[in-house]
C-alpha cells in the first residue's frame, strides 16, 4: 500500500483538511497516538497547509452512525477521513461483522455524497496481547476495505507479536497505554510522511 504524500497529492491546495476519527483511542488526551500524530504532522506540513481535526466516539459502529459525528465531520469538509475502524468497540457490543461493514460502507457514503472529494484511509483498532476470534475479524476488515479499493493503514505491522510479553507492556485492560499510543503515533506519522 502506497504512503500517501501529502505534498504531491494536494500539491495545488492551499490547506489540507484531515479528520481523524474513531474510538475512545482516538481522543484528544496529550499522549494519545491522534494528538501526537496531529502535532507532529502539522507540525512538519505546518498549519499554513495541514489543519487535522479529532473526533473521538466510545461505542459501536451502529451508535457512531447513530450519532451527531458524521454531520460533525461534512460541516468541516475533510479532504482526508483517517478513520479507525469501531471493531474492538463492536467485538465488545456484539456487532457482527457482516454489520459492522454496512455500518462503514453507509459511513463512506454518507461522507460521500456530501463530500464527493474527501478520501478514506482505514486503519484497525489497536490490537489486543491475547485474542482468538479478533485478529481473524481484523483480517477480514482488511480485505473487505482493499476489496473496496480503499486504502488500508495497517499499524499491527508496528506493533511486538502477540502473546507477547512487549505487547502486554504496551496495553491496559486492552487499550494502549502511554507507550502503546506512541508507537502507534509514530506509525502514522511515519504513514504521512515517508515518501517526502
Amino acid at each position: 500500500m502506497d504512503n500517501i504524500s501529502l505534498g504531491n497529492t494536494f500539491v495545488n491546495k492551499e490547506l489540507v483538511n484531515i479528520a481523524f476519527v474513531g474510538s475512545a483511542s482516538t481522543g484528544n488526551d496529550e499522549n494519545w497516538w491522534s494528538k501526537l500524530a496531529k502535532n507532529e504532522l502539522e507540525n512538519y506540513y505546518g498549519t499554513n497547509l495541514l489543519s487535522i481535526s479529532i473526533y473521538e466516539f466510545d461505542g459501536t459502529s451502529t451508535d457512531f452512525l447513530n450519532s451527531d459525528i458524521p454531520d460533525q465531520i461534512i460541516d468541516k469538509n475533510p479532504d482526508i477521513v483517517f478513520l479507525e475502524s469501531f471493531r474492538l468497540a463492536d467485538n465488545s457490543g456484539l456487532v457482527p461483522v457482516d454489520i459492522a461493514q454496512e455500518n462503514l460502507t453507509t459511513f463512506i457514503e454518507q461522507i460521500s455524497t456530501e463530500v464527493p472529494e474527501a478520501a478514506f484511509i482505514i486503519q484497525p483498532p489497536n490490537p489486543l496481547a491475547s485474542a482468538v476470534n479478533y485478529p481473524l475479524e481484523i483480517e477480514e476488515l482488511k480485505q473487505f476495505i482493499e476489496s473496496k479499493g480503499i486504502p488500508y493503514f495497517n499499524h499491527w505491522e508496528n506493533w511486538p507479536t502477540e502473546n507477547s510479553v512487549e505487547m502486554t507492556e504496551l496495553l491496559n485492560d486492552g487499550l494502549p497505554n502511554e507507550q502503546g499510543h506512541k508507537l502507534w503515533a509514530d506509525a502514522v506519522i511515519n504513514y504521512f510522511i515517508a515518501q517526502q
